[in-house]
């Protein structure tokens, strides 16, 4: 889990495990920098990810296995559609779609980013 970042939602008040990461907890859903997707204590092997959410194909491949969906000074945009209970991501390099748990709506969501070891940092923008 070196240098890894998660980004995504979790249902309020959500507490984090023995390392300090909300992003294994049955109410968060997102994705790993290395293309993992993680939803309701499921995961999606980045070697799963449906080809038409890779975007760039070509940086996808090019870049370290640990940075294939965000890497340092990209912009990744968060959306919650509550209309349809899902989550996109989308990065330079994919533009994935996530559903997300019915059960964990009801109580809105909140921004949620777990960062594995290494020297890490983010700017949030409106």
């Amino acid at each position: 889990m070196d240098k890894v970042i998660f980004i995504g939602v979790s249902a309020p008040g959500i507490q984090p495990d023995r390392m300090g990461l909300t992003a294994g907890d049955a109410a968060s859903s997102g994705m790993w920098s290395d293309g993992g997707v993680w939803t309701a204590r499921k995961v999606i092997s980045s070697e799963l990810l449906p080809d038409t959410a890779i975007i760039a194909a070509d940086l996808f491949k090019q870049r370290p296995s640990v940075d294939r969906v965000y890497s340092n000074g990209d912009e990744v945009l968060v959306t919650v559609d509550y209309a349809s209970d899902s989550l996109q991501i989308q990065t330079p390099t994919v533009s994935h779609v996530i559903a997300l748990t019915k059960t964990s709506a009801s109580q809105g969501w909140v921004l949620n980013v777990c960062f594995g070891k290494g020297e890490h940092q983010m700017q949030l923008c409106p």
